[in-house]
């Protein structure tokens, strides 16, 4: 059993045994039907059940605990994907662009221009006698205006649309991520998915093959009379499996009760199931517990009471045959008897005591009746016999010879005097070579054979019927 559960895929470890009962993951799994020095044997059908039932449970225990899929561990983050690009879309901001790097760069450089150009401006100015004068302050404040006007109408709009396509390039790359993570989840709850399926797939099919068992068994019955349910049949598998063990030589008292506890058991599960089970009482053993057949349908006892009736028909066509021919030869009998003395006293023994003690006492008071009687007997069995013999030839196809004749049928009919071995029932023997379908040339070895006087010459080998 160990060896067998290994083979199927189960770790030693989860073998066990306890109470005379193998277990599995320490779950009754079967009772063996003998257990040698610690190794335990079961009959295959048996095993086979109990492994096909275990598996059915374990393929179910698998689905109904795994009828919700496996958190996938992409959708946690597609949910932050999406819950980011939803904020970033509904929240975006634009930074002043006047507080960004590039506009203090741009700032500086049109602020040294500006300086660059009111000294230019003053210089040419004072070299003409206007370094003082009004025209050098408007000068100077146009330069400025200039130089203000390029960042608000030039530098400002351009830092805005950089940061504009920055945002949206972030957005971009953000949402080129969603694409893959949601292919990753979807690849994910497939096998999740698929592995279900599996499971499924591997429960109808052994439950497919168990049912197939059945419909296998049912057919079966149909052509046996036979059937027990798998329950039924283990069952009674595993009584008989107690009692090997418990009938095993060297085996203790501790542990012959225990085994008599657990068979008690069976036997109350049995009665449920609508079994007799004083068939297999404690105090029957395995030998004869093993011969005992519950099974049989409706349909085979039919099939029982049909036989019976058939034997108890047969019985009684035999006793009126018998009956018949009984009195078929004591008519016979009684007719060859000629003293009206004897013939009487043998009809009043006939009737009393039977045919073989009037023959008997025949036989003491008037031996010459005895005989008479005896081969009008002989001569009627002869007479049957004779009838059987043709009707057997009717039927046949090969021709018969002299050989066949003799020693299928006159050899039995034919009487010899036990003083001289003179043939006494020579005229019957004759009347039966004439009548057969022989060639003259059988005829002629027949009459050779019972020393009959042939008239004629002998016949040639080739002569016809």
């Amino acid at each position: 059993m160990r060896s067998a559960l290994q083979s199927a895929g189960y770790n030693p470890s989860s073998i066990g045994y306890s109470n005379g009962t193998v277990t599995l993951n320490n779950q009754p799994f079967v009772t063996p039907s003998a257990n040698v020095n610690g190794t335990t044997y079961a009959n295959q059908s048996v095993y086979n059940n109990a492994l096909a039932n275990t598996r059915i449970g374990d393929l179910q225990n698998q689905i109904v605990n795994n009828t919700k899929l496996p958190d996938n561990p992409y959708s946690s983050q597609i949910d932050d994907t999406i819950k980011y690009l939803m904020d970033y879309a509904k929240n975006q901001q634009v930074s002043d662009p006047r507080s960004t790097p590039e506009y203090e760069a741009y700032k500086a450089q049109a602020d040294k221009q500006a300086q660059a150009g009111i000294r230019a401006a003053q210089e040419s100015m004072g070299s003409s006698g206007f370094g003082r004068s009004t025209a050098l302050g408007e000068r100077a404040q146009g330069i400025q205006n200039d130089a203000t006007a390029y960042l608000e109408t030039q530098v400002i709009p351009q830092i805005l649309a950089a940061e504009r396509e920055r945002q949206q390039q972030q957005y971009n790359n953000v949402m080129s991520i969603l694409n893959p993570l949601m292919s990753q989840q979807q690849y994910a709850d497939t096998r999740s998915q698929t592995e279900l399926g599996n499971v499924y797939n591997a429960l109808n099919s052994v439950t497919g093959e168990q049912q197939r068992g059945y419909d296998n068994a049912r057919a079966d019955a149909a052509l046996t009379g036979n059937y027990l349910t798998p329950d039924q049949q283990t069952a009674i598998n595993t009584l008989l499996g107690l009692k090997q063990q418990a009938e095993t030589k060297g085996i203790t008292k501790e542990q012959r009760d225990a085994l008599s506890a657990q068979a008690d058991t069976v036997r109350n599960q049995m009665r449920a199931m609508g079994l007799d089970p004083t068939q297999f009482g404690a105090n029957v053993s395995y030998n004869s517990a093993s011969q005992v057949n519950p099974g049989r349908t409706l349909q085979g006892q039919q099939l029982d009471m049909q036989k019976s009736q058939q034997q108890l028909d047969q019985q009684q066509r035999e006793w009126d045959n018998n009956f018949n021919l009984e009195q078929f030869a004591y008519q016979k009998a009684r007719d060859a008897i000629t003293d009206q003395k004897w013939q009487a006293e043998f009809d009043e023994n006939k009737r009393q005591y039977g045919l073989d003690y009037a023959l008997k006492e025949l036989a003491q008071n008037d031996q010459k009746s005895y005989q008479d009687a005896m081969l009008a007997i002989n001569q009627s069995s002869n007479d049957l016999d004779w009838e059987k013999y043709k009707s057997s030839l009717t039927q046949g196809t090969q021709p018969v010879t002299a050989e066949d004749y003799a020693t299928s049928y006159l050899d039995k009919a034919a009487k010899y005097d036990p003083d001289d071995g003179s043939l006494l029932n020579a005229d019957a023997i004759e009347k039966q070579i004439l009548t057969a379908p022989l060639s003259e040339y059988d005829q002629y070895k027949l009459y050779q054979r019972y020393g009959l006087p042939w008239d004629g010459p002998a016949p040639s080998p080739t002569s016809g019927k």
